[in-house]
């Protein structure tokens, strides 16, 4: 038995010996791994930043509570608004287009260019009215771009109330 534990240990140990005599050159031939640091945002100095490099402003700028441009559109016969026999619509041209006014979309337009004024919508070119009086009033509240909007008018009858705001009361 002597003659077979003898090899055994001999050869175990001579084994674990080229083991350990080897990880040292091997650890010498390689490089070191690299040593992982945070990393760190550095940002163009002030006036040189390049002109393909996006630049971030407010965000309150382009989003937000300025881009709320939603109204509540009434119609009413006679000289007053009268609560009782109005016609009423709700529009939203922004964030999203919704509402139930029927001509939302060319009414969002004039509104748009008019800067959300019904007063400073352009009247309508080659609209001929008869010269009957049946007033009408309309009103429109609500918010455009972060300004409350108030306006109320009275037309002479619904001919003109039409040449005059266009799609905006053409419900």
């Amino acid at each position: 038995m002597r003659r077979l534990t003898r090899p055994a240990l001999l050869g175990s140990a001579l084994l674990i010996g080229m083991t350990l005599a080897a990880l040292p050159a091997q650890a010498a031939t390689s490089a070191p791994a690299p040593v992982e640091t945070g990393t760190a945002v550095v940002p163009f100095p002030p006036g040189e930043e390049p002109t393909w490099w996006p630049s971030f402003g407010d965000p309150r700028d382009d989003y937000g509570r300025n881009e709320i441009r939603s109204l509540v559109l009434t119609i009413s016969p006679g000289r007053h608004a009268q609560p009782r026999n109005e016609r009423r619509v709700h529009l939203s041209c922004a964030p999203y287009r919704s509402g139930d006014h029927p001509y939302g979309y060319t009414a969002c337009q004039q509104l748009a260019r008019a800067g959300g004024r019904p007063s400073q919508i352009r009247a309508t070119q080659g609209f001929y009215c008869t010269r009957e009086y049946d007033p009408v009033t309309v009103t429109a509240r609500g918010l455009w771009d972060g300004r409350y909007i108030r306006y109320q008018s009275t037309f002479s009858n619904s001919c003109l109330l039409r040449a005059a705001t266009g799609s905006v009361f053409r419900f």
